[in-house]
């Protein structure tokens, strides 16, 4: 049995007759219009406003028929044609023919609104011009503080807005670290004017941590015996020998450090188990950084969703490319997302859900971590 082959799409053909209409006088798109309503199509599609939708134009005594019939794509067909037909005395009436094919890039997308409907929806039903009241109180006020994060530090050498730190070294506020900071002001713990929060600026200008050199110990010939193995203080002595007064400091706090949790491990208390004992006070992971949070949380809801690697790298790369980041995925339509991921509906609805949680629950880590 031979494999068979796609089916073809059967194309019916419809036929309406409309009233009369004053053709010679007409432009292009109010005869297009004028057919548009003949089908009652004028509402979902709108002529353009140079050329298309194409349709054909024939009558009775055209030479070669409809096989013949010509194309009117732009204005200067149709003047061309209403020039031909007004020399033509004998011709009554014309037919129109056209494909719903051709029409689809003349979609009316505009859809009217209903005051039932969220307001977060306005962006995927509405006219998709930007309104102050589809933002929540917050963005408003991050919006704010953002502002005065820009009139407080511009920058005439880059041509935009800069912080510039101890080391006259500009750092340029992008819109994700704008957000960042904007977050910390909200708290009310520190003005536009004061510098970020010590850990946003590491995240911004990471600093590489000093190498220490340890001594290597050298192993001695035989029938030599062996020094006794250093014990703590030497080693503490040995380090602080070698090193310069910073490096001082810090290896008696990290000596002072283990002897402690060293202490309290081998001092375990009756009313406390043993295992909330080893794990007391252990910090969460940090936030990632702005640029890797699109990355970060795709392979969250990969593993979330048990959905392989290879596919969130495609999702990643098509959300990459058109520059969406994880909060504006949560607003984003489904459609569009199924468009630039890939992905099937079901995982589009989960991936707009997932990136909402997802940025929460960053905020909040960098909002504790800046305090």
């Amino acid at each position: 049995m031979g494999v068979r082959g796609p089916l073809k799409e059967k194309v019916v053909p419809e036929t309406k007759v409309g009233p009369q209409y004053p053709i010679l006088v007409l432009s292009r798109q109010e005869f297009v219009q004028r057919i548009l309503e003949v089908q009652g199509l004028h509402e979902r599609y709108f002529p353009g406003p140079i050329s298309g939708p194409p349709f054909r134009l024939t009558w009775k005594g055209l030479a070669g028929g409809v096989k013949n019939a010509p194309t009117i794509r732009g204005d200067e067909d149709w003047a061309n044609l209403v020039g031909q037909l007004g020399v033509t005395t004998a011709v009554k009436a014309v037919q129109a023919f056209y494909s719903l094919k051709d029409l689809e890039p003349f979609k009316n997308h505009k859809r009217p609104l209903s005051p039932d409907l969220d307001p977060m929806e306005e962006r995927t039903y509405g006219t998709t011009v930007p309104n102050v009241e589809g933002y929540s109180a917050t963005q408003r006020l991050l919006a704010s503080k953002a502002a005065e994060i820009k009139a407080a530090h511009p920058c005439s050498t880059d041509g935009g807005h800069c912080f510039v730190d101890s080391d006259t070294v500009h750092i340029p506020m992008n819109k994700y670290r704008l957000r960042d900071w904007a977050t910390v002001l909200l708290s009310g713990k520190s003005t536009a004017t004061d510098p970020p929060p010590l850990a946003l600026l590491n995240a911004w200008r990471p600093e590489r941590p000093q190498a220490i050199t340890v001594p290597v110990a050298t192993p001695k010939p035989r029938g030599i015996p062996m020094k006794k193995a250093a014990s703590g203080g030497d080693l503490f002595a040995m380090l602080t020998e070698q090193a310069g007064p910073v490096i001082k400091s810090l290896a008696t706090a990290a000596v002072n450090s283990l002897i402690s949790s060293a202490a309290s491990s081998s001092r375990p208390t009756a009313d406390q188990p043993f295992s909330s004992r080893s794990t007391d006070d252990r910090l969460s992971s940090p936030p990632p950084a702005i640029e890797d949070e699109l990355k970060a949380c795709l392979l969250a809801f990969g593993k979330a969703r048990r959905i392989s690697q290879e596919v969130t790298d495609a999702a990643r790369a098509g959300l990459d490319a058109e520059c969406y980041t994880p909060d504006i995925i949560g607003d984003a339509a489904v459609e569009r997302l199924q468009t630039l991921t890939k992905l099937p509906e079901g995982h589009a609805i989960a991936l707009r859900k997932f990136a909402r949680d997802w940025c929460g629950k960053i905020d909040t880590k960098r909002a504790r971590y800046s305090t």
